[in-house]
């Protein structure tokens, strides 16, 4: 369900606005409205976002490194908080993270000047320059084009080529003094190979211990977590405290912000001994309600769905249960096979066990996909779907008492085309009569609203009407017709000539939305029937090679495991997108205004 708001003003003496702030932070309650007018004076607040800047990064790097090595670790040491300073262990992760991007960056570069010096060979450069200085001699490296090599050389005396590769020649020069050669690139060693590799290892050891270090400091990150959740409690802190207005010289202060009208009594409790003033404030048109939705059991698993597309609007109805509902039924009917809800049932049922304190989030995503699983694996059995075995024929002998089972188990073919295709149209009229109808009853109810619900009622009958006559050759156009008339008149919600007019034009116009609409629906069979073909592509592909091929009997079951696999995956993708869709797009756009801000109390998050 959508809370219902409030809109609260909460006014005392300067002198204890920080306490009344701590005090509401620590409720959790309240979500401070800025004030946005020029009348009033805010107080001059420093917001500095590094603390928590800091403690996030330094959060992210440990699970970086240390994810994949936090049971090792855990062996190597045991964290003491109690003696450890965290600020100065972020501020070390920090550096040392750095200093890591700069030792890759030093062993990339040490690695490119080898490779460049490689075809020179590793010479001791010590050795050279004693050999120049006792025989008074300059020894000088080149490199230049193969075209520009004779030229270059023309008149030197003494020369060696080391190399010619790819166009270009490597050569050395020994003269009594010191040359330049116009065309050429003159390589300088400052050091030999032996000192880069040297070099290389001592940065390598280094770039090891701090890579070491991030690793095992993944057992802090509960404690840098923490660092950082004080550090954004300080920040909103500050930020609420610069949100409030200061009037009479600063000797007063005010805050406004919206509340669950549910807990307005335990907020004036908090402060029943303080010079505390709390008045619910009547809402303005312009503002915009916050939304807060709090939902239980199954209706919590909707509201994650809900939370993926959209906010609903605090003037709608919760949709939670509803998309939850329909999507169920989508997805069932979509992945249209018991074999892979079976299977899937049996991952999430290992995982319901083996994960021991899943949080709130991974306990609610299990228990929608068991039930999403069973609403597979039934709907599969009814409609004929187990790994896509044709019940009709003799394949896969072996599994004639399975067969046999499920036959006796099938209440409808489900790749029967034209009934398919049928029941799909019939589920999206349905699914679309069903937003009408909360639609008109939200209009009545919470909008007051008497004239436009006619419109969405002449358009359910319409729709069904039309139904009647197309599918079952019912006659029944003179309904149709005479819906179509009550839509016109009533759409616009008034019945002022010129508003009347265009409101009904464009109210007619929707039956072209809802003739796309509710066609949108045959998505559901298409999608299903892709996955049973592609799921009998594969089984007749491994009875063929089963029979035909060599060793067959080997590669078959890996071709059906491989083929089934990737058919599981594509179907859950079409579960999913083509589930929520049909309810965000198709079903959303006959019954909630969405377009809502999320409820976002100021709140503590550590205590």
């Amino acid at each position: 369900m959508i809370e219902k708001m409030g809109k609260i003003l909460i006014v005392g003496p300067q002198n204890i606005k920080n306490k009344v702030l701590d005090t509401l932070q620590n409720a959790g309650v309240i979500q401070i409205e800025p004030y946005k007018g020029d009348s009033y004076q805010k107080e001059v607040v420093d917001i500095d976002i590094s603390e928590s800047d800091k403690a996030l990064q330094a959060y992210k790097i440990v699970q970086k490194y240390g994810e994949q090595s936090e049971k090792e670790s855990k062996n190597i040491f045991s964290p003491k908080d109690s003696e450890m300073n965290i600020d100065a262990l972020i501020n070390d992760i920090l550096k040392k993270e750095r200093r890591l991007s700069l030792i890759k960056e030093d062993i990339q570069r040490i690695n490119q000047k080898i490779d460049s010096f490689l075809s020179w060979g590793d010479f001791s450069l010590e050795l050279l320059n004693s050999i120049e200085k006792k025989a008074t001699v300059i020894f000088q490296f080149w490199e230049v084009s193969q075209k520009n090599f004779a030229n270059v050389t023309e008149n030197i005396e003494y020369f060696l080529t080391i190399e010619e590769k790819k166009g270009k020649i490597k050569f050395l020069t020994v003269s009594n003094s010191e040359i330049r050669l116009d065309g050429a690139s003159e390589i300088v060693f400052d050091e030999s190979i032996s000192q880069l590799n040297n070099k290389q290892k001592e940065i390598e050891i280094e770039q090891k211990e701090i890579t070491q270090f991030l690793q095992n400091s993944i057992v802090y990150s509960s404690s840098i977590l923490n660092r950082y959740k004080k550090a954004l409690d300080v920040l909103n802190f500050r930020k609420a405290s610069g949100e409030a207005i200061l009037a009479l010289d600063n000797m007063i202060f005010a805050i406004q912000g919206w509340i669950p009208k549910s807990q307005i009594k335990i907020v004036s409790e908090l402060f029943k001994d303080e010079p505390i003033q709390i008045s619910e404030i009547e809402i303005d048109e312009k503002d915009k309600v916050p939304t807060l939705m709090n939902n239980k059991p199954y209706g919590a698993i909707g509201q994650d769905l809900v939370e993926i597309y959209d906010t609903p609007g605090y003037s709608d109805w919760d949709p939670s249960s509803w998309i939850f509902f329909s999507f169920t039924v989508f997805f069932a009917m979509i992945m249209a096979d018991g074999g892979y809800g079976l299977l899937l049932l049996i991952l999430m049922l290992y995982l319901k066990f083996k994960i021991k304190k899943p949080s709130a989030g991974i306990k609610r995503f299990i228990n929608m996909s068991i039930i999403l699983s069973v609403a597979t694996f039934v709907y599969g059995v009814v409609s004929g779907g187990f790994f896509g075995l044709d019940l009709a024929t003799d394949s896969f002998a072996f599994l004639k008492p399975i067969k046999s089972a499920l036959s006796s188990a099938q209440l409808f073919d489900g790749m029967n085309i034209s009934n398919m295709m049928h029941v799909s149209v019939l589920v999206g009229m349905i699914h679309i009569t069903l937003s009408l109808i909360l639609k008109v009853f939200r209009q009545i109810f919470s909008q007051k609203d008497y004239i436009t619900p006619l419109s969405n009622i002449a358009w359910m009958v319409a729709i069904w009407s039309f139904y009647a006559g197309y599918a079952h050759h019912i006659n029944l156009m003179m309904v149709f017709y005479s819906s179509l008339g009550v839509v016109f008149f009533t759409s616009a919600g008034t019945f002022r000539p010129g508003k009347m007019i265009f409101g009904g034009l464009l109210g007619v116009y929707n039956g072209v939305q809802f003739f796309s609409d509710i066609l949108s629906y045959i998505r559901i069979f298409a999608l299903s029937l892709s996955g049973a073909l592609i799921a009998q592509t594969f089984n007749n592909m491994s009875m063929q090679i089963w029979d035909g091929v060599p060793g067959g009997f080997i590669l078959a079951p890996i071709i059906f495991v491989l083929g089934h696999t990737l058919n599981i995956m594509l179907c859950l993708m079409g579960g999913v997108i083509h589930g929520l869709r049909l309810n965000f797009l198709e079903w959303y756009r006959w019954n909630f205004d969405g377009g809502g801000r999320a409820f976002k109390a100021f709140k503590k998050f550590v205590s």
